[in-house]
């Protein structure tokens, strides 16, 4: 929690080109240019989800565009907040952001930046230049539990001074290519909604979600197709066997990187129940619920005890087929309902044992388990290729804000007025508060 490097050494040591300027421009510390206000400590006593009083702008509420938080007691003007306000996050993250939702309450831990005169330095350049600098500020921050930020150190970050109408034309250039950008992402996201969409309609075709199961299935459930579930076992000692020891975390995505696997620990006497074979489901207990991993070819391995060993019983049911109904909507809205716990959410295995299961002859299971692994298998590559799309534009705004700030975005104007001079005037000029804020209409 503690920044025990002075902002001006964390710029000159950063290799970002987030922290760059062209050698023609100035720095300028962000107190002399904004004035910082920071929340108020409303009484969390009067917080309502009622929607009575005032929404109240907290951590969680900046970068989004509402808030569900309302504090119906008396307050301040000077903690008003008003659309394209421009928000610091103070705690956790280091987010900057313009707020784009309805007028609103500025509570702790949240700050607010207002130009002391936009026509010395533009608040739009600064929201553009800012998040570098404290994601820069975040990295060397240390913290036990979670990482805090000061108002005193946002105000001493030396940004980017360019001429003033430099900066007019950076904003410009800028919005212009993220409009593109935008525009792209957004078609990149309903294509990965219709993927989405397909994948639920295949899968939901192949079990017959919603309508009858045809002659010769049986509606029975995970457990009778199954041996007894098996929890999987929490070492103590010291790593002497170097087996593979697969955990939730190692199962977040329903895949499973051998390579990234911790060694196991010592492993009991009868370690041979916590071994995994070919053709053994895990599943997630707690952390991503529900999520299954099908072993294929396991080097010898163990799993840990917040994970859920199913091993089919021979001859009934082929295991590819159910992993592919433990990715089905049917499959999920059963998870939903057997979850219990509501800081921790989690479901056991007598639970996961009683979710309803349609089970097809087995000739059928391995003709079903073939065509929609298949289908599925094209959709998991061109999801991949939309996200990858979606890193490429990320990393293109990255490369926009970098050109930006080195002073390759737009063309230098021999006619502006220099940085030099504008520095000069921005620390003779008067370093007045802002009015107070009213109301507005």
């Amino acid at each position: 929690m503690t920044l025990r490097v002075h902002p001006d050494d964390i710029v000159k040591r950063s290799e970002s080109p987030l922290l760059a300027e062209h050698h023609t421009w100035e720095r300028v510390r962000i107190g002399q240019i904004a004035h910082l206000q920071n929340g108020g400590a409303f009484s969390s006593k009067l917080f309502n989800t009622s929607e009575t009083g005032m929404p109240v702008i907290r951590i969680r509420n900046v970068g989004t565009t509402k808030s569900t938080t309302y504090y119906s007691g008396e307050y301040q003007d000077k903690y008003l907040v008003f659309p394209d306000d421009l928000l610091v996050g103070m705690d956790g993250d280091f987010r900057v952001s313009r707020w784009q939702g309805s007028p609103a309450l500025l509570n702790q831990r949240v700050c607010r930046l207002d130009m002391r005169n936009p026509q010395m330095y533009d608040g739009r350049f600064l929201y553009h230049v800012l998040q570098g600098y404290l994601d820069a500020v975040h990295a060397v921050t240390s913290a036990v539990t979670v990482k805090h930020l000061s108002s005193r150190t946002i105000s001493q970050l030396p940004v980017p001074l360019p001429p003033l109408a430099e900066q007019g034309r950076i904003v410009e250039r800028i919005e212009e290519l993220f409009a593109r950008l935008d525009a792209v992402e957004a078609s990149l996201a309903s294509l990965l909604e219709k993927l989405e969409t397909l994948r639920s309609a295949i899968l939901a075709d192949a079990f017959h979600t919603n309508r009858p199961l045809p002659p010769g299935w049986e509606k029975t459930t995970i457990g009778k197709v199954c041996l007894k579930p098996q929890y999987g076992w929490t070492s103590k000692s010291a790593r002497v066997k170097g087996l593979p020891y697969i955990r939730t975390t190692d199962l977040s995505g329903g895949s499973v990187d051998w390579e990234s696997v911790p060694s196991c620990l010592t492993l009991p006497d009868d370690e041979s129940k916590y071994l995994l074979n070919h053709g053994d489901i895990l599943v997630c207990r707690a952390g991503s619920v529900g999520i299954s991993y099908l072993v294929t070819d396991p080097p010898r391995a163990v799993f840990a005890s917040y994970l859920i060993r199913l091993r089919t019983k021979g001859g009934i049911v082929d295991p590819q087929y159910l992993n592919l109904f433990m990715q089905s909507s049917a499959y999920w809205n059963a998870i939903s309902e057997t979850k219990v716990g509501i800081a921790t959410p989690n479901v056991n295995a007598t639970r996961l044992a009683s979710i309803p299961f349609p089970l097809a002859p087995r000739d059928r299971q391995r003709c079903i388990a073939r065509r929609v692994g298949s289908r599925l298998g094209k959709l998991d590559i061109l999801t991949a290729s939309m996200e990858d799309c979606l890193q490429t534009s990320k990393i293109l705004r990255q490369s926009v804000l970098a050109e930006a700030f080195a002073g390759r975005l737009v063309p230098q104007d021999p006619d502006d007025e220099p940085a030099s001079v504008l520095l000069d005037r921005i620390r003779a000029s008067r370093q007045a508060r802002p009015q107070r804020r009213k109301v507005r209409a």
